[in-house]
């Protein structure tokens, strides 16, 4: 959400997503596929594109 900008020096989530492809694995999956857009099972890359974890390798690293 607020990850994809240099704005912030630091950004904290309580209890956000991390990985969507593993969230599928708790008791609440029956509804990321309605607010994903598609489970990853029947479209992979719109959820990852939605996934924090699939960014992490494209950030810039920064010296604080």
């Amino acid at each position: 959400m607020n990850g994809h900008t240099d704005r912030y020096r630091a950004f904290v989530c309580h209890a956000g997503c991390y990985d969507w492809v593993s969230m599928m694995a708790t008791d609440g999956y029956r509804f990321f596929g309605e607010e994903l857009g598609a489970f990853h099972w029947e479209d992979e890359a719109r959820v990852l594109k939605q996934s924090p974890h699939h960014h992490v390798a494209r950030r810039k690293r920064r010296r604080w």
